[in-house]
């Protein structure tokens, strides 16, 4: 288990025990957060512009293919995506209204956020940042109410924050030393890519795609908001256009400091939270184009795009290979044997959340040397290689070269994923 938040966890464990304790159990929380986030949007849509910009808004949030892939893991960033937007739709309604209701629902879904993924402070703040410069609730009843709401948000994200530091002092981090360079900066602009279409890799052609629908989404937006702009000149009041501002410049901000002077935090994955609101600019941008038959066909148009992108790109193919792959590790490995993936922690494919077998598991972290390879790899009776990157590619390579090994199998699922079983041949020398 990963060192994030607790609740999605919590969440998953209950899952399981009512759909059981197979890959239904284990993916259906992402699946329902991944689905909901469309009517979510549409709904802060509807707050925020008209029916025709919110109806785009959550068309494209069910299409694109960020949030399709991130519908198909094992992991809580599709949940963190919903309770980003859910959390935003409540911070409307008390900064509207300040009564205690609207203070504690919004306390209740920020907190929860935050125990999802530490991220979800960056809404708060965004949240925070957007009241003091374009809400300014200073008339005595609503100041209340909204000081109270962020107050009892930030008392109830504490314990996780806590986490966070114990993570952090006991050198649990995400990896990897600060430094600014031209590589650290090519690899921010990659994770924000991803936010158009998430390939779980870097290499160039599939940057280039990436690079493509990204475009595609801001042109979209940049044409609405063009013509919103020759009509409404004055924009600094327009919460629709405030709102996703504000949230991912505070975030985009926070997590790029953060990046650049303790540690790389950058991942496409990461950016989960902010990801809804550049839909939603986008939607906003598509209903606020001045010809209406123009602005649907623009609706229409990236809707047809990004279904085929979430066909495509969003791993259809490598899902039931990673099923059957784990599916044979737990009923062949046992207690002794060593998994090895590509990862230090369970990607969008590395299913290891599962662990029904009683093996141990080692991830492949990206900085590892040949030398950190081997001694994570070396001494087990059996290690199983699990994986079709690099990193998995590294580890079979230094098993396959060395004189204790020996390869017994190698299985092939669908998709290209290689499952590959090394028996010791020697014993490990004495020290």
């Amino acid at each position: 288990m990963e060192p994030h938040s607790p609740l999605y966890y919590v969440l998953t464990f209950i899952f399981r025990q009512i759909l059981g304790q197979g890959h239904l159990g284990l993916r259906t929380p992402a699946l329902l957060s991944a689905s909901l986030v469309a009517p979510a949007l549409y709904l802060l849509g509807r707050r925020l512009t008209t029916r025709r910009g919110a109806l785009a808004a959550g068309f494209v949030a069910a299409t694109v293919p960020y949030l399709t892939r991130h519908g198909q893991t094992a992991r809580m960033y599709a949940t963190a995506a919903l309770l980003s937007v859910v959390a935003t739709i409540l911070y409307l309604r008390l900064v509207d209204s300040g009564t205690r209701r609207s203070a504690v629902l919004y306390a209740l879904a920020a907190a929860t956020g935050v125990w999802i993924h530490a991220f979800g402070v960056l809404i708060i703040v965004a949240h925070f940042a957007h009241a003091v410069v374009f809400e300014r609730p200073w008339d005595t009843n609503r100041l209340r109410g909204v000081v109270s709401g962020f107050a009892a948000a930030v008392v109830g994200s504490l314990p996780v924050a806590w986490l966070v530091l114990v993570r952090v002092m006991s050198g649990q981090t995400a990896g990897g030393t600060p430094e600014f360079t031209v590589k650290t900066v090519w690899v921010t602009l990659q994770g924000l890519l991803k936010l158009g279409v998430w390939t779980g890799s870097y290499q160039t052609f599939d940057i280039v795609r990436e690079l493509v629908a990204l475009f595609v989404l801001l042109s979209v937006g940049g044409l609405g908001l063009r013509s919103l702009y020759a009509a409404e000149p004055n924009l600094i009041e327009d919460r629709a256009v405030t709102v996703p501002a504000v949230v991912g410049v505070v975030s985009l901000g926070i997590i790029a400091g953060v990046s650049f002077l303790i540690e790389p935090m950058w991942s496409g994955r990461r950016l989960a939270i902010v990801a809804p609101f550049l839909y939603l600019a986008v939607g906003v941008g598509a209903g606020r184009v001045k010809r209406e038959r123009l602005s649907v066909v623009v609706v229409v148009g990236l809707v047809v795009v990004f279904s085929v992108g979430s066909l495509l790109f969003a791993a259809p193919v490598t899902r039931p290979a990673w099923d059957n792959g784990v599916d044979y590790l737990d009923a062949n490995a046992d207690g002794n044997d060593l998994v090895v993936s590509g990862n230090p922690h369970p990607q969008p494919e590395v299913e290891y959340y599962r662990e029904d077998g009683d093996y141990r598991h080692v991830g492949i972290r990206y900085d590892w040397t040949s030398e950190s390879v081997s001694s994570k790899v070396f001494g087990p009776e059996t290690v199983w290689v699990i994986g079709y990157s690099e990193r998995s590619d590294a580890a079979r390579q230094i098993l396959s070269e060395s004189d204790q090994y020996r390869q017994k199998e190698m299985i092939e699922f669908n998709g290209g994923l290689l499952l590959t079983r090394y028996e010791r041949s020697v014993a490990p020398a004495s020290r």
